[in-house]
């Protein structure tokens, strides 16, 4: 069976109706909404970056690092975007609240970023602990293999 104007073939040779066929222009009109869609199924839209524009700053972080008549790009989900000399990311967890306020910052997003730090410190403190557990096990191997090669050339010599 062939497929007509308003079908589809599937694999297998089954068909499916669908809605009448439209023109190729209408196809491609229709792609920056399939592409938006799909970012917005992937999560990069969902955060909801909050642009900044033409706004320049002087802060401190929580460990003291002053920086000094920034330009504020964005907050995303877990920090400011600034540039200046040079371009970083000041985490939300490692400034005042009251400066967070000041920009607009939801509490929200200040929490959420808090709970994907500490999940992250907890991942990188396991990660850390299971690389210390290797290293220490691969330098007790090195050292018995270290003395079984000192007793093998003693039983050599013997």
């Amino acid at each position: 069976m062939s497929a007509t104007r308003n079908e589809f073939c599937l694999p297998g040779g089954a068909s499916e109706k669908r809605f009448p066929a439209v023109g190729t222009a209408c196809a491609t009109k229709l792609l920056p909404l399939l592409l938006l869609l799909t970012l917005l199924a992937t999560g990069s839209l969902l955060a909801q970056d909050i642009i900044f524009t033409n706004k320049t700053a002087t802060f401190t972080n929580l460990e003291g690092r002053v920086y000094t008549n920034v330009t504020l790009v964005k907050a995303n989900r877990d920090g400011l975007i600034w540039s200046g000399d040079g371009m970083g990311v000041v985490c939300y967890t490692n400034l005042s609240p009251v400066f967070l306020k000041s920009l607009g910052i939801p509490a929200e997003r200040i929490e959420q970023a808090r709970a994907r730090s500490a999940q992250r410190a907890a991942s990188n403190s396991k990660y850390r602990a299971q690389a210390a557990a290797q290293a220490q096990a691969q330098a007790e191997a090195a050292f018995i293999e270290s003395k079984l090669s000192r007793v093998r050339i003693f039983l050599r010599k013997s």
